[in-house]
């Protein structure tokens, strides 16, 4: 991959990560604080825990993604 590939594919997994993690976060956190009625406060509190979850778990998948990638390409040099 060139230069330029590698950087449209690092913007493109850092701008899914964003809008997974803030979709996750209202999600969960409208889920949640709706049939509880809860405060403005704890909506933020879950917001920020849900979103940090799915940041998590997005970067977990993405640093699974490149390792699979270089390993391919390690056997394909062999």
């Amino acid at each position: 991959m060139s230069a330029i590939e590698k950087t449209s594919e690092i913007i493109r997994f850092v701008t899914l990560d964003i809008i997974i993690t803030l979709v996750a976060g209202f999600v969960v956190a409208l889920g949640v604080s709706i049939p509880l009625n809860l405060t403005t406060n704890a909506m933020c509190v879950i917001f920020l825990c849900a979103a940090l979850a799915a940041l998590a778990v997005s970067i977990f998948l993405n640093v699974r993604k490149i390792r699979l990638s270089n390993k391919r390409l390690a056997e394909k040099q062999e």
